[in-house]
């Protein structure tokens, strides 16, 4: 069988006569959303693209964005919360090993490049004094209800409460 003459049997693309003309000028070219600082001033629009001012960064407060003071803080009522909780006084430090505590914390960040944005570093000590306010309070509570929960003794014997958990009232 004879091979056929024409090999190419894609068929040919044929444009359609309505189909309109490119579009050559920038102006008519339109694309979605607000244009850009850029095309602006391309059009002679606005402020040329130099003169606008970008939204600054989130700043940084050095050190690592720790600010040591509140850090030393933080730790100091940490630590003192941590005694409290586990029963240990010897646990809690004083404010000059919480100063130098927070200063070596501080020293590592920026030897390492652990650098925080001032947001990241402002909601860290935000959580971190809320802690230092909120949760000795909360824990002198539940110490409250624990001691009043306890069986109350009488002339050395404890007497027992009736069960009202149950519902009986023995």
């Amino acid at each position: 069988m004879g091979a056929p003459e024409n090999e190419n049997l894609a068929p040919e693309i044929v444009q359609p006569e309505t189909a309109q003309p490119e579009i050559s000028s920038p102006q008519e070219k339109r694309k979605r959303g607000r244009p850009s600082n850029a095309e602006k001033a391309a059009r002679g629009e606005g402020k040329p693209a130099e003169e606008t001012v970008s939204k600054p960064k989130a700043k940084t407060r050095g050190k690592g964005g720790l600010d040591e003071a509140t850090l030393a803080q933080q730790l100091f009522g940490l630590h003192a919360m941590g005694a409290m909780l586990i029963g240990l006084p010897v646990m809690q430090i004083t404010q000059d090993e919480s100063a130098l505590l927070a200063k070596s914390i501080i020293l590592v960040m920026e030897e390492y490049d652990l650098a925080l944005s001032g947001k990241t570093a402002a909601s860290i000590q935000l959580l971190g004094v809320a802690a230092m306010i909120y949760a000795p309070r909360v824990m002198s509570v539940m110490a409250m209800k624990k001691a009043s929960r306890a069986p109350q003794t009488v002339e050395g014997q404890a007497t027992r409460e009736p069960d009202t958990t149950s519902g009986r009232g023995e």
